[in-house]
């Protein structure tokens, strides 16, 4: 069901409820006699001001945001808005009546107020209930509760407390907003939320208005003075949440991230549940799991050859390998600068390694057999390519002579020496097959 369809039904259910309390009114006042003279005398009064009796309600109701809060997650703050509403609204059909100079009983004016606050209110939170009822929820707080609750946490917003928008309006975000609510001492209060949802655009969840989407949180940060981002939107696709943290990471805010295995069918969504931003959720996808002790089975006591491996992916396999505790892990690479930073590394975190920098290129066949007799190797990693593809279609020559031929020779002389394990690392930026 969308926005504008839920508004319409709400404002017919509140049209009618409104008409039944004019009706009941008048009914209390004259001891519920339908046959009264003086009964059909007012009810003809209402009849003939009804249409702007009820628009007058119901423009107020409006004004006062009765129709833009997600009523699923009704609290004190929405009840009290009803009651100023209902108050304010009847003040306003008062003056109406002394304009156009007729009038109703004195107590029906007192009735009336308490009556439609009451007619209001409970549509709201039956629906509510409803919803937890019918919904396979669990059971919402009392409404006591919700009132003790509210009334403690409200007030200003004290200099120390950090300003949170949260990102997501749905079940968890409004679970976290409740619970930043009813902690207040968590120096925490939640200051506006965003939503890709546009049937939620303006409305409001625990008071707090949904003020627009991911990508308007750069400006809400500013507009606001947000110190901290709250995302809650643990079933959303690591593609989404990466997005959304890449708009995150173009504010100044601390940004926390509620985990996907948050537990929302009994609602335990709370302040500790949040956590800082892992790389994993930055990838935008799911990690791959990798099977340490099936790889820890054929490094150790092995000799280890990396060609490559002074580069950004070759250096990594070393640090990796090196933990595996390997017999002899040699690094093989042409650049002498990034090999000498590399030996330095692995050498100062395992100086139990026996570890063995070789320069020397894949293009050079010769030298590959001379290291490859020396060193022996039981597993290979190559990781030695040019990798940059854009760059590399400009000089398609040195790409085929390192990255192909290059291969070529490695993968010859690993046959030659009787190599156990042969492993190909793709480089990083190969995006497309459409390059070199």
């Amino acid at each position: 069901m969308n926005k504008s369809l839920k508004i319409v039904i709400l404002v017919v259910l509140d049209i009618s409820s409104l008409i039944l309390v004019y009706v009941l009114s008048l009914l209390f006042r004259f001891e519920f006699s339908f046959s009264s003279a003086q009964f059909q005398q007012y009810f003809t009064v209402f009849l003939n001001n009804m249409v702007w009796l009820l628009l007058i309600k119901i423009a107020v109701f409006a004004a006062m945001g009765l129709y833009s809060s997600i009523w699923k997650y009704a609290s004190i703050d929405e009840l009290a808005r009803i009651v100023a509403a209902a108050m304010i609204a009847n003040a306003f059909a008062v003056a109406y009546m002394v304009i156009v100079q007729q009038s109703f009983p004195r107590g029906v004016y007192a009735i009336i107020p308490v009556l439609d606050g009451a007619a209001l209110g409970l549509l709201r939170m039956s629906y509510r209930w409803a919803r937890y009822r019918f919904g396979g929820r669990t059971q919402p707080d009392s409404l006591l509760r919700t009132v003790a609750r509210s009334l403690r946490s409200s007030g200003g917003i004290p200099a120390h407390c950090k300003r949170v928008m949260v990102v997501g309006a749905g079940d968890a975000g409004a679970a976290l907003i409740k619970e930043i609510r009813q902690n207040p001492g968590q120096s925490r209060r939640v200051i506006v939320a965003v939503d890709d949802d546009l049937d939620k655009l303006n409305q409001r969840i625990y008071n707090v208005r949904i003020a627009g989407n991911r990508h308007d949180i750069p400006a809400l940060v500013q507009k606001y003075s947000i110190d901290e981002i709250a995302i809650t939107m643990p079933s959303v696709s690591r593609m989404l949440t990466r997005d959304i943290l890449e708009i995150c990471n173009r504010t100044s805010c601390k940004v926390k991230i509620l985990p996907a295995y948050i537990d929302l069918i009994s609602e335990k969504v709370s302040i500790k549940a949040l956590r800082d931003v892992d790389i994993e959720d930055m990838l935008g996808r799911e990690p791959v799991l990798t099977d340490l002790e099936g790889i820890s089975v054929y490094l150790r006591h092995k000799v280890v050859l990396v060609t490559g491996g002074a580069g950004s992916i070759g250096a990594e396999l070393c640090r990796q390998i090196a933990s595996h505790k390997p017999r002899l892990l040699v690094c093989v690479d042409f650049n002498e600068n990034s090999i000498h930073e590399v030996t330095a590394e692995i050498c100062a975190k395992y100086p139990e390694l026996d570890f063995a920098p070789v320069i020397a290129s894949v293009r050079n066949l010769v030298r590959m057999r001379e290291v490859f007799s020396a060193y022996r190797p039981h597993v290979v990693f190559h990781a030695a390519a040019h990798k940059h593809v854009p760059l590399m279609e400009d000089n398609p020559k040195e790409a085929i002579v390192n990255n192909v031929l290059g291969t070529k020779h490695v993968m010859q002389v690993a046959e030659e020496c009787g190599v156990s394990r042969f492993v190909m690392i793709s480089t990083d930026k190969a995006v497309n097959p459409s390059n070199v």
